[in-house]
């Protein structure tokens, strides 16, 4: 009697959990357009790391270490599918990834020959790296089909990519996603064509023509001038104060410049004296200070609309040349994020969670192609961060196998706790200040 009641009881559990889960389903499906950016940053984050854990239990049950559990998701239990192997194969209420509980993780445990840190080194490096190469092996896949699957970049289909907050193209409407088919009337060959007209109309009246959900209509603005550096003479005090070809001044001593005839005006106005030149460059906003003369610069005031254009998708390509293309994708990552390490770079272009959220609630109003970029995007960063050596992390865990091969015996527990705390710390403080950042970001 007593087992009949408990089953009854776990019946009425299961339906319970099944009532509020489709009750959640129907909540965002009928408040989707304002819970999208959250629910597609969940799904995203949470592919990433189910993948990441993925590669970790893999390679965990080759290695033959006892895994107690392996969840999609955190928080309670949802369901528990299947006991194999003395493994809980779980899903759990929050869908933010996942992870695998094995025997041997902490290091004040007896591992035994079945725990983690009872196995050989070269099988624990395995279980380590198993993880960020399943985010590296994720990223490759959908880089190397996306052009097979779903099509590639047609340059002669503008879309809005992204619009800049307080902006002229804000104000006149644009939306990430739309497609601009003409400006004043003349249809548009491809981004650079929209660019250059848009830089030569400057304070003047336009219309663009816009498709948006089916529907074609008109958007009228007028391009805020912006002066844009030319050439900078080289030894010049331009030079030596900082100014670069392509920056866009904006202010002088903190005022706006109309034109870079009231620029030239202006400076010309304060002979041997500092001004202060606030510079837009490559998306950050700077100040340099010296005296430059206008003989120094060759300048010429554009119009910007404040908005990114992006090519919309065309015809699929064959696999072989859609291979091809991603390795491409995948060793620019790469590059850039060599070339971002060099230029001391990285923090700048660092994003925290309110930063990927944003970014991924924009993608996912582009085609689906921009999306599977932007995940393999996020899968490489992911790949890259784990493999740092930094405590707790998979690439801190593969630092202390090296320092174990070289003392030739293992750390004590204490110490490896020590270490770890220190890793949880550098982790904290790096998740803080990116977060700073986000909030910065957003509130300016």
């Amino acid at each position: 009697m007593p087992d009949q009641m408990e089953a009854a009881d776990s019946k009425v559990d299961r339906a319970g959990r099944a009532v509020l889960l489709l009750a959640g389903l129907v909540l965002i499906a009928l408040f989707w357009a304002q819970m999208r950016t959250l629910v597609m940053f969940v799904i995203t984050l949470g592919v990433l790391i189910y993948v990441h854990e993925l590669g970790h239990f893999l390679a965990a049950k080759w290695a033959g270490v006892r895994v107690y559990e392996f969840a999609l998701g955190f928080g309670p239990r949802l369901w528990t599918y299947a006991r194999r192997g003395g493994t809980d194969y779980t899903i759990r209420w929050i869908p933010l990834g996942g992870f695998v509980s094995m025997k041997g993780m902490d290091p004040e445990e007896d591992p035994g020959e079945d725990g983690l840190g009872g196995k050989p080194k070269f099988q624990r490096a395995v279980v380590y790296l198993a993880g960020p190469l399943m985010n590296l092996a994720l990223a490759v896949v959908l880089l190397c089909s996306v052009r097979f699957l779903v099509g590639t970049e047609d340059m002669t289909k503008v879309l809005v990519g992204g619009v800049n907050r307080h902006s002229e193209a804000e104000r006149m409407g644009l939306r990430i996603g739309d497609r601009i088919l003409a400006f004043n009337g003349e249809p548009i060959r491809d981004s650079d064509h929209l660019i250059e007209r848009i830089h030569g109309s400057a304070n003047q009246q336009i219309k663009l023509t816009v498709a948006r959900d089916g529907q074609t209509g008109y958007l009228i603005g007028a391009p805020q001038p912006k002066i844009e550096v030319q050439a900078v003479k080289p030894g010049s005090q331009a030079a030596r104060m900082g100014l670069r070809e392509d920056d866009r001044i904006v202010k002088l001593n903190g005022q706006p410049i109309r034109n870079h005839t009231d620029l030239i005006r202006r400076i010309q106005g304060s002979p041997r004296q500092e001004v202060t030149l606030t510079v837009e460059r490559g998306g950050s906003t700077i100040e340099l200070t010296g005296m430059p003369s206008p003989d120094d610069l060759d300048l010429k005031t554009i119009g910007l609309l404040g908005f990114g254009p992006a090519p919309g998708v065309g015809p699929r390509q064959d696999l072989v040349t859609s291979v091809r293309e991603g390795w491409k994708d995948v060793r620019g990552f790469f590059l850039l994020l060599g070339a971002m390490f060099q230029k001391r770079l990285l923090f700048d272009s660092l994003g925290g969670p309110l930063a990927i959220a944003q970014a991924v609630g924009e993608i996912t109003r582009l085609p689906v192609f921009y999306y599977v970029h932007q995940i393999s995007g996020l899968s490489l960063s992911l790949f890259v961060f784990n493999l740092l050596p930094i405590p707790v992390l998979d690439g801190g865990h593969l630092l202390l196998l090296l320092v174990e091969a070289v003392r030739r015996r293992r750390l004590p527990p204490e110490a490896l706790r020590a270490v770890q705390v220190a890793g949880l710390v550098v982790i904290g403080t790096i998740f803080v200040l990116v977060l700073y950042k986000d909030i910065v970001r957003l509130l300016s």
